[in-house]
């Protein structure tokens, strides 16, 4: 589609990575997965029907000498200033389009997922495309769930509106917050709920309509800093928005609101990579379910996870963990309190301030 546009949003810290991710080189800038970074992963799966010249990455100020070598030249970076969540991040990129091209459609899509079959994924995007030009619809893609994750938020899906070679659309109905374990086997036993995946299929006329409708301040300072885009007076009306605006995720502050919302069914193996745990769920495991990445060194060892990014790793007989060694941190922890890694590299922050 001609008029279609990457927004892809690069900007996180990636805290639950950690010891591998750092706040100069944060997830979505490391290759994860595979020898490119996830960025660049990211940036390749739309490449077959977006080019360059229409992706944006959106990113923090900080980490632009990071991102400019992995792009494109042709590819245009926006930089944040100020940290302040996604609402304000796709409001940023709305504000850019609103200058340069205000008929476009904007497919927002995190840097740091795992897709494992492109092409599905791809015939979905144009079926989203379609769905959000055609009827002005906010689309985003559920993910079927295939377990009871407590990880991630969930969609009640309604009605269909839709069905395109396989793929269905359906009318959102509620959006759920991450479920304690007995309420996501719930979802799961329904059949009628879908994870919310984070990205989203919208027109430029679309979602400026609803960041008026639900957030009309953001909406107000993103048509004033889309008047400054490509002027001179860019770098600073940038620089007031971050400043100015409200800090809120877009879950949060519209599309959990909005009526117009569209489920595209996401039927291809995506992951968010959301912590050290999910490697397990897109690594080949070995013969007694491990995840072995780098010189690794095992003898009874079931079900962990270890990761050498620098030297070696040995084990004997342990379960159920995680282990990951980086040149001069070795971080170990059962695998069901690795999203603890978060608060704990929190603690460590805190730490280190009270000793200076």
């Amino acid at each position: 589609m001609m008029n279609l546009y990457a927004i892809i949003l690069a900007g996180g810290k990636g805290t639950r990575f950690w010891p591998k991710s750092l706040p100069e080189r944060p997830k979505q800038l490391l290759p994860i997965l595979s020898e490119q970074t996830m960025l660049e992963e990211t940036i390749s799966r739309v490449s077959p029907c977006i080019p360059p010249e229409r992706v944006i990455v959106v990113t923090s100020q900080d980490l632009v000498p990071e991102v400019t070598p992995l792009v494109n030249p042709q590819t245009t970076v926006l930089a944040e200033p100020l940290g302040r969540n996604s609402a304000p991040a796709i409001a940023f990129a709305t504000a850019y389009l609103l200058a340069v091209n205000p008929d476009a459609v904007m497919a927002v899509l995190p840097a740091d997922h795992y897709i494992a079959q492109p092409k599905p994924f791809l015939s979905a995007l144009q079926i989203a495309a379609a769905t959000a030009s055609r009827d002005n619809m906010l689309v985003t893609f559920g993910i079927p769930p295939t377990r009871p994750e407590t990880g991630y938020g969930y969609i009640q899906v309604g009605e269909t509106i839709d069905i395109q070679n396989g793929v269905t659309v359906a009318k959102a109905d509620q959006f759920h917050e991450k479920p304690d374990l007995q309420t996501a086997h719930s979802f799961l036993r329904h059949g009628n709920f879908r994870w919310n995946s984070g990205m989203f299929v919208w027109s430029v006329a679309t979602i400026a309509q609803a960041f008026e409708i639900y957030l009309p301040e953001m909406y107000a300072l993103m048509r004033e800093l889309s008047t400054a885009i490509h002027t001179k007076d860019e770098p600073a009306a940038i620089l007031h928005f971050f400043q100015a605006v409200e800090s809120i995720s877009i879950d949060y502050g519209i599309m959990e609101k909005a009526q117009n919302v569209a489920v595209v069914s996401g039927d291809f193996h995506w992951d968010d990579v959301g912590s050290w745990a999910s490697l397990e769920r897109v690594y080949e495991k070995d013969a007694h379910g491990n995840v072995r990445h780098g010189d690794c060194h095992t003898l009874d060892v079931k079900r962990s996870v270890l990761y050498a990014d620098q030297g070696q790793i040995a084990a004997i007989g342990i379960s159920d963990l995680i282990v990951v060694r980086t040149d001069d941190i070795t971080l170990v922890c059962p695998k069901d309190r690795a999203q603890d890694v978060k608060r704990l590299l929190e603690n460590i922050e805190k730490e280190s301030e009270n000793e200076n």
